[in-house]
């Protein structure tokens, strides 16, 4: 495993990735090439392609016919394996124009016309099939059991959205529908919104959904002084209920929230504005009165700060492109980040005003830090030149003085804050190495499972030969911090690659598998053919859903998506600080990478750190018998 360096939990920070780097090229290749294999000894087939599906992941048991035309009688079949591949061989040789049909049960049938040319490599045939079912259903006042026309109903499979309105009769209609787990969300004027997952075994019942009387919340945004502020954007979250909605404030501060269930007790509120303190999270607990179809709640915020400057290379003078700046308030109530330009400049808003801790990390060069006061007009430019870095090594060893492999040594604390972003890993001979130090000393804690933690050790760059001694300890107690099973599972909110976005809330009754990695993180990389496993056997369940946080950099999203879809990961996927996922690890204390979480239908832990088969074991036995946590 890898350390992530969001420790404590509160503090954000990232990857070390010359460490990973050191990892990645002892086991890499081995690694890579076990994802997927091809048979080597089968002669040449006279046609060949890939079945996926809307997110891209290959369909398995697709069965493939060839013939002539569309009366003949088969010439050979075939079905596309776990990744969707197939492959079709014939006795003898074939030239000429034929046709091929892709047939599975819940999606639709498709021909493809090609040609076979002697003597050219065969015809690759790629397509992603549409699905075939098809959904009915009614939408009823709860009250009076009167139909609801005029209904927006969509309807989600696989990340996809269809969307239908209901008839003057209260009945839809949802065509060409994926096989897979089906949400249903409704949303009426006048009521509350509705959400139901149904199995897909179920999808040829008529669907009947009832709509409550709407809760309706008047927001009002002011700043310290009670003037009014429009543009804000209010995001609220039942965290009980699974209900999500969102407002932006119009010009006289007011925003209106309305289809708000009646059942609901309280809210979590998050506040977001450019010129403003905005909330990280859902932070804000708005309590509803009890029986009062209407409320008015005020939101206030402050003022917020702004800083900009320019990074140099200390040596030539010469602007730096990619640096990431770090803008945090001593108590690291709001931290707010940017990156250069190619002149070097940031600007960056957001910021908590008072005093505030700007640090600069680039990798190759060693991290800045100083203290800003900042207030909410702009102030004067925060520059630095960042120079050459430094380094720091040394062994852990055990009370014996044996070497101790997998220990985690990390920085907690550098001139007094947490905002130094450096980790490693030992190795099988309990050595470690520290990159991109600054020139001054700063502290760490190692730990490692089974020892004590050591906390506050002085490490001052560009000594190597440290010796850091663990005292054994409980080999079940795990790592300080880390979520255990039985914990509840923290609220997140995250912004899937093909843009929806989900919640904690949301998976209420079911199991969920939750995976943190890295595509530059090998035992990440190891773990993806069990992860496919698992989504092979499991997926297609309702009560099932497997999602995979990745923290690699926003920069990095298009590169991982490609990942991705080459490696046939056809789940739900979250990638780069943008999308919450470095929000999410910080939140979940996630200090190593690949990391996982099965969670139970109450939302609570059943497991954590599982991987490779345990990990199938775990999901398989909660599957065959759905509980609580323990």
């Amino acid at each position: 495993m890898i350390r992530h360096p969001a420790i404590p939990a509160r503090y954000t920070q990232l990857m070390n990735r010359n460490v990973c780097s050191l990892v990645f090229l002892a086991i890499a290749a081995p690694l890579n090439a076990g994802i997927q294999t091809r048979p080597g000894d089968e002669p040449p087939p006279v046609v060949e392609g890939q079945i996926y599906d809307n997110l891209g992941g290959g369909i398995d048991n697709v069965d493939v016919t060839l013939r002539s035309n569309n009366a003949a009688p088969p010439i050979a079949t075939a079905k596309t394996d776990q990744y969707g591949d197939f492959r079709i061989h014939h006795g003898q040789p074939l030239a000429g124009k034929f046709e091929i049909l892709f047939h599975k049960n819940g999606y639709a049938d498709v021909t493809r016309e090609f040609e076979i040319k002697p003597d050219q490599p065969p015809p690759f045939i790629d397509l992603s099939l549409v699905g075939g079912l098809r959904l009915t259903g009614q939408v009823r006042d709860a009250l009076n059991d009167r139909p609801v026309a005029r209904t927006d109903v969509t309807v989600t499979v696989n990340g996809r959205d269809w969307s239908a309105e209901t008839d003057d009769d209260g009945s839809f209609a949802v065509e060409r529908l994926l096989p897979g787990p089906i949400q249903i969300r409704v949303l009426a004027d006048g009521f509350a919104g509705a959400s139901i997952d149904i199995p897909l075994d179920d999808v040829d019942v008529p669907v009947r959904i009832k709509l409550e009387p709407e809760r309706i919340v008047e927001f009002k945004t002011v700043d310290p002084t009670g003037k009014s502020i429009p543009d804000v954007t209010l995001e609220l979250l039942d965290p009980t209920g699974n209900d999500y909605r969102s407002a932006t404030s119009d010009q006289n501060g007011s925003a209106i929230v309305r289809n708000l269930s009646m059942a609901a007790e309280r809210m979590m509120l998050r506040a977001s504005h450019a010129a403003f303190v905005s909330d990280a999270g859902f932070d804000r607990r708005i309590d509803l009165p009890p029986g009062q179809p209407r409320s008015i709640q005020g939101i206030v915020l402050a003022a917020a700060a702004s800083v900009s400057g320019t990074v140099t290379n200390a040596a030539t003078h010469a602007p730096l492109l990619g640096v990431r700046v770090d803008v945090a308030d001593l108590d690291y109530r709001t931290t707010v980040r940017g990156w250069t330009d190619a002149d070097g400049r940031f600007d960056i808003a957001g910021a908590l005003p008072g005093q505030n801790i700007v640090t600069a990390y680039l990798n190759g060069f060693a991290p800045e830090l100083t203290f800003v006061a900042l207030q909410s007009s702009a102030g004067p430019p925060v520059d630095f030149a960042l120079g050459q870095p430094r380094e720091a090594a040394g062994i852990v060893l055990d009370p014996d003085g044996d070497p101790v492999p997998n220990a985690h040594v990390y920085a907690t604390s550098w001139r007094g804050h947490p905002a130094l972003g450096v980790q490693a890993l030992s190795g099988g001979d309990g050595r470690f190495s520290l990159f991109n130090l600054p020139h001054d000393a700063f502290e760490v804690t190692v730990e490692a499972v089974g020892f004590e933690p050591i906390a506050g050790q002085i490490i001052t760059p560009g000594k190597s030969d440290y010796q850091l001694a663990l005292k054994r300890g409980d080999p079940a107690a795990g790592l300080a911090g880390a979520l255990k099973p039985a914990d509840p599972f923290p609220e997140l909110e995250l912004k899937t690659v093909d843009g929806r976005t989900i919640r904690t809330a949301d998976w209420q009754g079911k199991t969920v598998l939750i995976d943190f990695w890295a595509t530059w993180c090998a035992p990440c990389i190891a773990e993806i053919p069990g992860l496919r496993t698992i989504q092979r056997e499991f997926g297609a369940r309702a009560d099932f859903q497997l999602i995979s946080i990745s923290i690699d950099s926003d920069a990095e999203r298009d590169a991982v998506r490609q990942f991705i879809k080459k490696n046939k990961m056809d789940w739900t996927h979250v990638v780069g600080a943008d999308s919450g996922a470095e929000r999410a690890a910080k939140t979940c204390a996630v200090s190593f990478i690949p990391q996982t979480f099965l969670l139970g239908p109450d939302g609570k832990i059943l497991a954590a750190g599982l991987l490779g088969k345990p990990l199938h074991d775990a999901v398989s036995t909660a599957l065959r018998d759905p509980k609580t946590s323990p």
